[in-house]
């Protein structure tokens, strides 16, 4: 049995569970997740319910794990799961973590008593591990330093919700569309790793052209959004459209076709979803430079731009990318992130190559 546990529940990993169902034997998928019933439009999947608040559910879980063949660890977030698998760590031998941006980089944002108390719960984890998996290879160098760990590293990805055959109806859809305005496009959540005011503050006043803005708030931090959108109104007014309400794969899709930039202004690894989904959609995407997907990028060929540059006063091609550079970025990932190459690295993750120390 390959063991998922789940303790964030997202329109990604609904489509990871989707994609196991469709590429791999369903027999030998068992999911645990706090929420079963937010995967109840799924059929033939078998999950299970797993509260980390819980004793009995920890008991049982433990179970699980024990006479799981392979344990993935989506994501480490739940600081009451950590503490759990602390007293079990000859499990997490046999465990990989599929670290997303926020639980890689966040636990050293957490001061005081509390983090100090998290960070020391985190390593011990950590240090335990038989591997670690994600899509850049920086995360799991940044893991590395931070925790001290010996853990093995398996490069993977997760199908995006947003596919590129939903991709390719909008294109073919748009293509006598009409528009009176651009559109820059800033974030894609209320998170706080935007830093949605410092780009706000820049547009307003470096960028002078007719234009709109598009500014993804549907999940995250309802109080923060609410701060950004009342910044946006106040130094845009109309033309700040904020987007509130969670939007299906397909509407999104069409969201993202109708922007002309998208600047993202994370300092860590973030929207890995949506800038693949811009970039296929041929979009000029703005990242910081010191960030993973910035070198990981590079290294495929992908044409992106620095967020950092645009700050510092090089804005003068604001609009402007090569025709050439977007088929290019799309032709790469066509190559590089098909469901079939997918399937390919979580086979060898399931299969457990080059698992353990």
């Amino acid at each position: 049995m390959i063991l998922h546990i789940f303790l964030t529940d997202s329109i990604y990993t609904k489509e990871f569970i989707r994609f196991v169902l469709k590429r791999f034997k369903s027999e030998d998928h068992v999911f645990c997740t706090p929420k079963p019933s937010y995967y109840e439009d799924i059929s033939g999947a078998e999950i299970r319910r797993i509260n980390p608040k819980r004793l009995d559910d920890v008991v049982r879980l433990f179970k699980y794990m024990k006479f799981s063949k392979r344990i993935l660890l989506h994501s480490l977030f739940n600081f009451y799961f950590q503490a759990w698998l602390t007293i079990q760590p000859s499990l997490l031998q046999r465990a990989t973590w599929v670290a997303w941006g926020a639980d890689v980089y966040s636990e050293y944002s957490y001061k005081g008593l509390k983090g100090r108390i998290r960070r020391h719960v985190g390593k011990v984890v950590v240090k335990n591990l038989g591997s670690i998996a994600g899509l850049f290879k920086g995360d799991y160098e940044h893991i590395i330093r931070c925790y001290r760990t010996k853990a093995s590293y398996r490069q993977v990805f997760y199908p995006n919700p947003v596919h590129f055959e939903i991709l390719d109806e909008v294109i073919r859809l748009s293509e006598s569309a009409v528009k009176n305005r651009k559109r820059i496009m800033v974030g894609h959540a209320a998170s706080r790793n935007n830093f949605h005011e410092e780009m706000l503050l820049f547009l307003r006043d470096n960028i002078i052209d007719d234009y709109e803005i598009i500014c993804p708030l549907s999940y995250g931090d309802k109080n923060y959004a609410q701060s950004v959108i009342q910044l946006g109104n106040s130094l845009f007014g109309t033309r700040f459209i904020p987007v509130t309400d969670f939007l299906e794969p397909k509407e999104y899709a069409k969201l993202l076709n109708s922007v002309d930039v998208v600047i993202f202004n994370h300092r860590y690894q973030e929207a890995v979803g949506n800038m693949l989904a811009v970039l296929y959609l041929g979009k000029k995407l703005y990242i910081r430079g010191e960030t993973t997907p910035w070198s990981f990028f590079k290294d495929l060929g992908v044409v992106v731009y620095d967020t950092n540059a645009l700050l510092k006063g090089d804005y003068r091609n604001f609009w402007e990318m090569d025709e050439k550079d977007k088929l290019s970025n799309r032709a790469i990932l066509i190559k590089e992130f098909s469901e079939e190459r997918c399937a390919e690295l979580w086979e060898k993750v399931f299969n457990g190559d080059q698992l353990g120390r």
